[in-house]
């Protein structure tokens, strides 16, 4: 299957991303669907993002280039 990056969900997905690595919670928060930021804080979702980075290897970058496969 092909990724589709202009599409409005590869779109959203990648905003969503870049919000997380660079810390801004709130923006991230807002890009969630309506039902899980009612489940979920912007605090939540930083202590659920910063409980990831424990695990792994530390924060990641964006190194992916986005033209044809």
């Amino acid at each position: 299957m092909d990724a589709n990056h202009s599409a409005p969900y590869a779109q959203l997905a990648v905003r969503f991303a870049e919000a997380l690595l660079g810390e801004d919670f709130a923006t991230a928060h807002a890009l969630l669907s309506p039902g899980l930021r009612q489940e979920l804080s912007a605090d939540a979702l930083r202590a659920e993002f910063e409980e990831m980075l424990d695990y792994g290897a530390g924060i990641a970058t964006r190194d992916i280039e986005w033209g044809p496969p």
